[in-house]
């Protein structure tokens, strides 16, 4: 846990990551959110990320689609059948992913998007300030 008088450590994720790890439920996802709750510090999701976390999640399910169906039509010229089966749609995707994000909200630091983040990099700035009132949400990146 940090200490009283030493702000939290606030985690940005590129969107990269969660293409990689989506939803943060792999292993490694895992532990860093262990490992950010137990410390008392918090993930950064920026508004841009969690568009692109959205869009990717569709993408990845399309591709894994793609897998899927030719590694069916493989066996099938082997075993000569296919077995049915259903691929989530877009709907089911985004309810997931709204019912992990909000599994998550405890710990995720929600980053409105604004002009003065699109004008520099985040990453190494000595400006991040703690949030003051975590419940609201009042949280901004600087």
């Amino acid at each position: 846990m940090s200490q009283p008088n030493q702000l939290p450590v606030v985690v940005l994720l590129d969107a990269s990551i969660w293409y990689n790890d989506p939803l943060l439920k792999g292993p490694e996802g895992a532990a860093l959110l262990y490992y950010l709750s137990s410390q008392g510090n918090f993930l950064a999701m920026p508004e841009v990320v969690e568009r692109e976390n959205e869009k990717n999640l569709q993408k990845r399910a399309k591709e894994c689609e793609s897998w899927i169906d030719e590694g069916w039509r493989f066996l099938e010229r082997i075993t000569g059948g296919r077995p049915e089966y259903r691929i989530p749609v877009e709907e089911q995707l985004l309810l997931k992913r709204t019912q992990r994000l909000d599994e998550l909200k405890a710990c995720i630091v929600k980053v409105p998007l604004c002009e003065e983040h699109s004008a520099r990099p985040l990453i190494g700035s000595s400006r991040v300030h703690r949030p003051t009132d975590l419940e609201k949400k009042n949280t901004r990146i600087r």
